[in-house]
């Protein structure tokens, strides 16, 4: 089995009361992207954002490197793991992992370490994976809820 083309990865937190600024000063870094619930989603428009959001995105890697991504993360983010379980309880956090494939049959095994610091955190994951053969248009994973 080849290994997945191209891997992206992202911490995420969601909530209607989320202040990313909160976020940011607990975890100890900060985010790629935030935003709280009501802000423009764009300045062109008057549509708000429905829910409040922090996301520290890893640099995109190819080949796929899952494992090194969310260990790039952690290690830029508070090792108290009663902060990540306090987080985790007051709003809704994930890790968004985007696989892109160059063939069809790639795969990838995430250590036991990873899952392990997953645990921790009290974090779920979730895969986006996009086959060879999607449009290019279609390539872009949506990062936030």
């Amino acid at each position: 089995m080849a290994a997945i083309g191209t891997s992206a990865a992202s911490v995420r937190f969601f909530g209607d009361e989320l202040d990313p600024d909160e976020v940011t000063r607990l975890l100890g870094c900060a985010a790629s992207k935030r935003y709280r619930k009501g802000d423009l989603v764009s300045p062109r428009r008057e549509t708000r954002r429905k829910v409040g959001a922090w996301i520290l995105a890893a640099d995109d890697r190819e080949p796929e490197a899952i494992d090194a991504q969310l260990e790039s993360i952690f290690a830029r983010t508070t090792q108290d793991l009663q902060v990540w379980q306090d987080l985790a309880s007051r709003f809704r956090g994930d890790v968004f992992c985007g696989l892109f494939m160059n063939v069809s049959n790639e795969g990838f095994v995430l250590s036991l370490s990873t899952l392990k610091s997953l645990v921790a955190r009290n974090l779920e994951i979730s895969f986006d994976v996009y086959d060879p053969d999607d449009e290019p248009e279609t390539l872009l994973p949506s990062r936030e809820a």
